[in-house]
């Protein structure tokens, strides 16, 4: 660290921070550091929910009136303007993300993440690192801040090496073994260990590392690469490929053939990734089941440590570990509500006692999407938190392409954001499922042999983007709403006279983005007697029927697409 620390100092050239002079006039003096939130400042919070919750018409302005109010503290104004200028910045509306620079509170670490990217995407970079810098002096083993300066230093020529060992310094902040590239530039499945800086654990249990495939033939090949070199040996790695079209089976036979820790198995429909998963669950005969996919990383002592924490805690149900997302030029990948955050919670490292999926059933077989979280969900719900391992190490890496599932489709993570996002319904869902005083004797559940207790989105079962429905009805659905209940009387109506019906909901206020759907509204999902809208698809009906006052702000961004009266 010292000598990253020396090599990576402040620019004396420069001044802190650049501001242009922002558009808000100037503010009154703040407060002390040590006072918490006030009640101005969670508000502003709520107000940001509401801007990638599709709600900008009403937010939007709510939150320029906060950051540009003279009475209010300077704070409170700060909260504001943060959160103006993540939801810009994710837009890639740099310019208006820079109109709130000036106020950014670079006491908050938060705060000066964010004004350091707009300085880096400005042209600023020297007081992008001067940022970082300091925060990194006061904070040395934040791994989130290194990161963020690995990928500042992109921008330096024959900076490759300086951003590998930035990434070393995270993996040996956790305890972990530094890589080292196989290319000359860094690439997120080009990493290796030097083998004889680890100690290989040959007498351990037998794990079941499950790798579902499609159209991988560019990446399997390091990906099961990066499993063989795990320093826990016991292995029993099955690989499903989910029908490709390209050369994935091959390259994974060729392999099976020189380590027969590998089995391929091919199937001839394509079923989706959970579908795939299932087929190697039949097959499992390791003590612990952990999935890894044909486009990560592992890092060798991914699995080791998982299995000795398994070992050592009879009690867990499950453990996961922390990992983070890059692109194949090695840039890391930052949360986009949240974009100082860049190592996260892995759900799909996910490993379970084998013994439990007798309990609580297998993998969702029929997604195409967000199955994992719901799963694991369910073990803890059933057993107990799974533990997610050493916070601040990133045991995997995930290549991120424009073709991610999680990347930017209608299913992809921001419709966890959206009020009307696939994901975000399917995670009220199998909440409200898990919550149900009658969940356990609704496992093990398995949807190839019952029927699925709660609704899921159409999108997230390989539903059609585009489609029609005889009625379309509006209103927020949610508890305490004035208009969810004339709704669903207007929903049996049309039910009794033998009309399809979807709904779409459209919150009225800040409030109801945080209520639970009326439970009425949820058994008229859950028993078929219409089905819910989502963010990304185009529904034509016969009829539109319009209950309560719309959208808060009087429009929705993202939303579904409605067209009346015409056929597809």
């Amino acid at each position: 660290w010292s000598r990253l620390r020396r090599a990576l100092q402040p620019d004396p050239t420069t001044s802190p921070a650049p501001a242009p002079t922002p558009s808000p006039p100037a503010a009154t003096p703040t407060t002390t550091a040590a006072a918490g939130p006030s009640a101005t400042m969670r508000q502003a919070v709520r107000f940001g929910d509401a801007l990638w919750a599709g709600l900008s018409s009403f937010a939007h302005p709510q939150l320029q009136t906060m950051a540009t109010d003279r009475h209010l503290d300077m704070r409170e104004r700060a909260v504001a303007a943060h959160e103006l200028a993540v939801w810009h910045l994710d837009r890639d509306e740099v310019d208006e993300a820079d109109k709130w620079y000036g106020l950014l509170n670079d006491d908050q670490i938060e705060h000066a993440v964010v004004a350091a990217q707009i300085d880096q995407r400005l042209g600023r970079s020297a007081a992008a690192r001067n940022r970082l810098v300091d925060w990194i002096q006061r904070r040395p083993d934040d791994p989130h801040l290194t990161l963020h300066l690995a990928n500042l230093e992109a921008e330096s020529p024959g900076s490759d090496q300086t951003r590998l060992e930035l990434f070393n310094d995270v993996l040996r902040a956790g305890g972990a073994a530094p890589v080292v590239s196989s290319e000359p530039m860094p690439h997120p499945l080009h990493l290796h260990v030097d083998r004889t800086a680890l100690v290989d654990r040959t007498n351990g249990p037998l794990v079941t590392v499950i790798m579902p495939a499609f159209n991988a033939q560019e990446t399997i090949a390091a990906a099961l690469g990066s499993l063989l070199a795990q320093t826990h040996r016991q292995l029993q790695i099955i690989v499903v490929d989910d029908a490709s079209s390209d050369a994935t089976v091959a390259i994974a036979e060729t392999l099976a053939a020189d380590d027969d820790r590998i089995s391929v198995v091919a199937l001839t429909r394509n079923s989706g990734a959970y579908a795939a998963r299932n087929t190697a669950l039949e097959r499992a005969a390791g003590a612990f089941v952990t999935v890894h996919d044909a486009d990560d990383w592992a890092h060798p002592e991914r699995i080791e440590r998982q299995v000795r924490h398994l070992e050592g805690a009879p009690a867990v149900p499950a453990n996961a570990t922390h990992w983070l997302r890059a692109d194949p030029s090695m840039i890391f990948q930052a949360h986009g509500r949240h974009p100082y955050k860049i190592v996260g919670k892995s759900t799909a490292s996910l490993m379970v006692r084998r013994e439990l999926f007798g309990v609580v059933g297998p993998w969702d077989n029929a997604l195409r999407g967000a199955a994992d979280f719901e799963f694991l969900k369910r073990v803890e719900t059933r057993f107990g938190a799974v533990h997610h391992l050493s916070r601040f190490l990133p045991l995997a890496v995930s290549l991120r392409t424009p073709g991610s599932l999680t990347g930017e489709s209608a299913t992809g993570i921001r419709s966890l954001w959206h009020v009307d996002g696939a994901r975000r319904q399917y995670l009220e869902a199998f909440t409200a499922w898990n919550l149900d005083e009658n969940f356990p004797a609704t496992l093990p559940f398995d949807s190839r042999v019952a029927a699925r207790p709660f609704p899921v989105p159409a999108l997230l079962i390989g539903g059609k983007t585009d489609s029609s429905v005889d009625v379309v009805v509006t209103a927020d659905f949610t508890s305490g709403s004035n208009s969810a209940r004339p709704a669903l009387h207007d929903v049996n109506g049309a039910v009794r006279d033998g009309r399809s019906v979807a709904l779409w909901h459209q919150p009225d206020s800040l409030d109801a983005l945080e209520r639970r759907f009326d439970p009425a509204v949820v058994d008229a999902l859950r028993d078929g007697r219409a089905r819910l809208l989502s963010s990304g698809e185009t529904v034509h009906c016969i009829e539109l029927r319009q209950h309560g006052s719309g959208p808060a702000g009087g429009s929705l961004d993202g939303g579904p697409q409605v067209v009346v009266n015409a056929a597809v």
